[in-house]
């Protein structure tokens, strides 16, 4: 029932659930894995992707460069920097919300609703008073962030459900595309006239109106969907906190992996989150030379765009040349040494960073986009081989969240930190702690979690496998 030639069926037994399939004849267990419908909803992913890092773009612009920003709602700049990465740091942290969304109403309405909530937001802060300092805090925290997250979440998960061997080229497109845009929109400020003329609330009015474009993409996206159904025959029920989370093997929650999984990116961005706003820093820019002349200025500038694509192209690559490990526990213990790795790497060239020149600065930045990019890919498209399709949207949410949190801790940490060099150390410390943390984790996942094959694959692609059969060794 694969592809777009698939027999029409109407439900289909997988394991002890009854799967509802819908007229396409794909289920997330069977997914089309290529042909016309699911490389269109890639391009509508992309296209998603692509405005959505001009949104974000556009609102970092309104807050931090644009005429007006300071006089006008009456926020210094540490408070509208602040603000703009907490917004960054929640749009992941609320994912766990838009995942649980989606396990109920589909990629359509997750993303045409997060495009609503995110467009009215947008539309409110346009036309927001001096007086309002609060109001809009509570805006960016709230509902912004929160229709950002249903926007990148709804636009991601179909690419990872859509396909099974053919994921990490669709996600490719995707984020090229993301970054390519990231890399015009900050092109284009270097316009003197761009900049000079373009008033934060017309960033605000532009990216509402992107926001609507969004909507009417997320419109034309098709869901997969797995239906669990009661099976008096079976004398199979599903439990409320399944049917509230949204998972269909409780198990997932006995998994070492999955506590593995989000301890490891939890401790990883607590170090590497920073990083970015460090190199963003006026003083360290102005020690090391990169506001000395134009040409370093949009060199330096544009430096972490290219690094984005470079490594998301590297993650595609060494898929193509290399053989990945198929199976859940050697999969997440290679995750476990590139993390581990690249904390290793990044650690040690943050603590050298305090006596930076400018080509020491612009490699460094190079290397730790293509860092997060590579990661970011490997992570997306190991998720469904690790826990299974049926499992993707809840352990991306909790992923991200994970993610999110980290951030915040690291901006709330690092805003109390005068001076560039020692944000550079905690970066550097942390970075380090986690390099020895992910041996400590794929040590309690062998020797700990796996006591009562809490490791075993929930589910894995193919309808065989797609949930643990009764045994007397299933942890269910």
């Amino acid at each position: 029932m694969t592809g777009d030639n698939a027999e029409r069926v109407t439900e289909a037994t997988v394991g002890e659930y009854t799967v509802d399939v819908p007229a396409e004849g794909s289920t997330v267990e069977d997914p089309p894995n290529g042909g016309f419908r699911a490389w269109l909803v890639v391009s509508l992913s992309a296209a998603i992707n692509f405005m959505l890092a001009i949104i974000v773009l556009l609102i970092g612009f309104g807050l931090l460069i644009t005429t007006g920003s300071e006089e006008d709602i009456d926020l210094d700049e540490d408070e509208r920097t602040e603000i703009f990465e907490h917004f960054t740091n929640l749009s992941n942290a609320y994912s766990i919300f838009a995942a649980l969304f989606m396990v109920r109403y589909g990629y359509r309405k997750t993303v045409v609703f997060g495009a609503l909530v995110f467009a009215c937001t947008l539309l409110v802060l346009a036309n927001v008073r001096k007086e309002a300092k609060d109001f809009i805090k509570l805006c960016f925290y709230c509902p912004a962030a929160m229709g950002s997250s249903f926007i990148l979440l709804g636009s991601l998960i179909p690419v990872l459900e859509y396909f099974s061997t053919k994921r990490r080229r669709a996600l490719l497109i995707v984020r090229v595309c993301t970054y390519m845009a990231q890399l015009l929109a900050a092109g284009l400020f270097f316009a003197d006239k761009i900049r000079d003329s373009f008033y934060w609330r017309t960033a605000f009015l532009g990216a509402m109106a992107l926001c609507v474009g969004i909507g009417i993409l997320g419109m034309f996206l098709k869901d997969l969907k797995l239906t669990m159904n009661e099976s008096p025959s079976r004398n199979t029920k599903i439990s409320f906190v399944q049917r509230a989370l949204g998972v269909h093997v409780l198990a997932l929650f006995k998994n070492g992996l999955f506590y593995g999984l989000i301890s490891l990116f939890f401790f990883f961005q607590l170090g590497a989150n920073p990083l970015d706003s460090v190199f963003q820093d006026n003083d360290f820019q102005e020690h090391i030379g990169a506001t000395s002349s134009i040409g370093t200025t949009i060199a330096y500038a544009l430096v972490p765009f290219i690094g984005l694509i470079l490594g998301s192209l590297l993650a595609w690559i060494l898929n193509k040349v290399a053989a990945y490990p198929s199976e859940e526990f050697p999969l997440f213990r290679m995750i476990a040494i590139l993390v581990g790795g690249a904390s290793f790497v990044l650690g040690v060239a943050s603590f050298i960073a305090t006596n930076a020149t400018f080509g020491y600065g612009f490699t460094f930045r190079l290397l730790y986009a293509i860092c997060i990019a590579y990661i970011d890919m490997l992570r997306d498209d190991s998720i469904p081989k690790m826990f299974g399709p049926t499992n993707t949207r809840v352990v991306e949410g909790f992923v991200l969240l994970v993610v999110g949190v980290a951030g915040i801790i690291a901006t709330e940490i690092t805003g109390d930190i005068d001076e560039w060099q020692y944000d550079f150390v905690f970066c550097g410390a942390m970075l380090l702690l986690t390099a020895i943390g992910t041996g400590v984790i794929l040590v309690l996942v062998l020797f700990v979690f796996d006591k009562g094959n809490r490791v075993r694959p929930l589910a894995a692609s193919g309808n065989s496998r797609c949930f643990p059969q009764s045994s007397p060794n299933h942890a269910g």
